[in-house]
């Protein structure tokens, strides 16, 4: 068997198992939402949905979580316009300066919202609401749905059965897979995130999976830190020794005067300043310059909260419906970033990826 065939069935071995992502053509950056897998018939009243926000509903986390919901449950017969769907929606706007005592005001304040509208299903956005919502809600009956949960259920109390979800779990075994096929190096790789309680639950996950599988060829080295100064150290010469970065979370970090770095700032600087190409393994990493990685989309992720919400609507306990990941996954790519570290991608890669062409521009007197 030649080199060139061998290569070829290790992209197929990690192709195959991104389902929906490796079945359909190329994928632009915004695809065409699949047809819902639910068909049940109409309620004989309009659907009343209330929606919580862990961030301001224009964040990219939540503002592409919500036309998922809406688009779905539109082509089901629910929508605004025909007044079969009747929407509520209430924002935590939770930042890293959020205090306990202001989080806790507000969840309050949600709960009251939430009880004065009586809604079918409450559908949470995100681990932060999902965490304070949830459990503070004194009616054991209402059914919640969380959406894009990247924690465990069972470390925020919401394995309870008025609860179900969608899980934002990351694919770090087949985007280390894809990071050493391009960068053609097998030797070592840093796994790279921050120390924030939610940051060190993802990567404390992504890194048990890796050190687990005995087929993985490369070597993990786990580095985690909360501090700005730090961080840029270990970016500049701790992956000297790496092949490549996998960046899992960037959130948390803090500079010498406890100032919080936003997650921009955070990414636009490693992705300029590292000396090794950056995998990412969320799909907005990628789109602001990472090579590339499996992702889940937000999208989808509203997609499937919308699909269990029809079907508690329709009678279904919560706790019958497990919580689970989307069906659909996607293959991301950044041409930008390919040709800033001169970098060949396979042309499965390319067929089946959805195409970024976005790469951070140089500090002033920067490289």
């Amino acid at each position: 068997m030649n080199c060139h065939w061998w290569h070829l069935v290790l992209i197929v071995g990690l192709l195959c198992p991104l389902g929906a992502a490796c079945s359909g053509g190329p994928a632009t950056e915004t695809p065409a939402p699949p047809e819902s897998v639910t068909s049940l018939p109409m309620l004989s009243k309009p659907l009343r949905l209330f929606l919580v926000y862990s961030y301001s509903p224009a964040a990219p986390r939540s503002g592409e979580i919500r036309p998922g919901i809406l688009e779905t449950l539109a082509r089901q017969g629910y929508n605004l316009f025909e007044d079969t769907l009747e929407l509520e929606e209430f924002s935590l706007n939770v930042t890293a300066e959020t205090t306990p005592g202001e989080l806790a005001a507000l969840v309050q304040e949600v709960v009251q919202a939430i009880q004065n509208y009586d809604p079918d299903v409450v559908i949470v956005l995100n681990d932060e609401a999902a965490r304070a919502v949830i459990p503070a809600y004194p009616d054991s009956n209402q059914p919640f749905v969380f959406c894009g949960l990247k924690g465990n259920p069972q470390d925020y109390d919401l394995n309870r059965p008025n609860v179900t979800g969608v899980l934002e779990h990351p694919y770090p075994l087949q985007t280390a897979r894809m990071a050493m096929e391009i960068t053609q190096k097998q030797d070592s790789f840093m796994v790279l995130g921050d120390d924030s309680p939610m940051g060190k639950t993802i990567i404390s996950a992504v890194y048990r999976q890796l050190i687990t599988d005995t087929t993985l060829e490369s070597r993990p080295d786990l580095r985690i830190t909360s501090r700005w100064e730090e961080w840029q150290q270990l970016v500049l010469r701790g992956a000297d020794a790496s092949d490549f970065i996998l960046l899992v979370g960037y959130s948390g970090l803090k500079d010498r005067t406890e100032n919080t770095i936003s997650d921009r700032e955070a990414l636009q600087w490693t992705l300029r300043h590292a000396p090794v190409p950056v995998f990412g393994l969320w799909t907005e990493t990628t789109r602001e310059g990472a090579v590339g990685g499996l992702a889940l989309t937000h999208y989808e992720q509203g997609v499937t909260a919308a699909e269990m919400v029809l079907h508690i609507a329709q009678g279904a306990a919560p706790s019958s419906i497990l919580a689970a990941q989307p069906a659909r996954n996607i293959l991301t790519l950044n041409f930008a970033a390919v040709e800033h570290w001169e970098l060949r991608i396979p042309l499965v890669f390319v067929t089946t990826a959805r195409i970024y062409r976005r790469f951070p521009a140089p500090e002033e007197g920067g490289r």
